[in-house]
Formats: structure tokens, C-alpha cells, sequence
């Protein structure tokens, strides 16, 4: 029975996970056409071929059954989640930085000379 489980869920997962790599790849690129954007955009480019390689790799041992190459797709998935991880932690981070500079920004300023509508 666990056999045929993931006879079925191998494919469906090497397919999902070669999208989501392909996706997050194209969105890399196109991000980088910029200066500002390259700096998110390259890791998320190799995050996005991590996983694409991990794909790869799940597949060759969905055929081989090699130790070896599933520690290497664990391997290539693990340092694209950690990439993914980097990136939301500094994300957030920004996030909070550009809250506290609005709120600082608004507290800084007297509006009571704007005209009343």
C-alpha cells in the first residue's frame, strides 16, 4: 500500500514543486531587471532553482530508489526553504521599520494648519 502511495504522490509533488521553482525563478528574473529589485530578486532566483533541482533529484529516486539522491533533493529543499525563511524574516523586519517611520513621520509633523474640508 505505501508503495503505491507514492507511486501516485511523487509525480504530483516533482510537478508541484518544478512550477513553484519555475515560478518563483521567472519572478527572480524580472525582479532583477531593476538595481533595487535584484537584491530580492537573485535569491529569490536560486531558491526558485533549489527547488527546481530538488524536483529533479525526488524524481531520479522515485526511479532508483538511491539514498544518495534523496539526500540531495532533501538537501537542495532545505536550502531553498532557507532562503525563503531569510527572506521573509528581513521582509518583516522592513515592514516594521516602515510602520514605526510612518507613525514617527506623522507624530513629527502639526496638521492643524492643513485647511479643513
Amino acid at each position: 500500500m505505501q508503495s503505491y502511495q507514492n507511486e501516485i504522490l511523487y509525480p504530483r509533488l516533482v510537478g508541484n514543486m518544478r512550477f513553484i521553482g519555475i515560478y518563483y525563478m521567472v519572478v527572480g528574473v524580472l525582479s532583477s531587471l531593476t538595481i533595487i529589485g535584484a537584491i530580492w530578486g537573485i535569491p529569490v532566483f536560486i531558491a526558485g532553482s533549489r527547488l527546481r533541482d530538488s524536483a529533479e533529484n525526488l524524481k531520479l529516486y522515485s526511479e532508483n530508489k538511491s539514498d544518495e539522491t534523496l539526500n540531495r533533493a532533501l538537501n537542495l529543499q532545505n536550502s531553498s526553504f532557507l532562503i525563503y525563511k531569510i527572506i521573509i524574516v528581513v521582509s518583516l523586519f522592513l515592514l516594521v521599520v516602515y510602520i514605526i517611520g510612518i507613525i514617527a513621520f506623522l507624530a513629527s509633523h502639526d496638521f492643524s494648519n492643513f485647511p479643513r474640508v
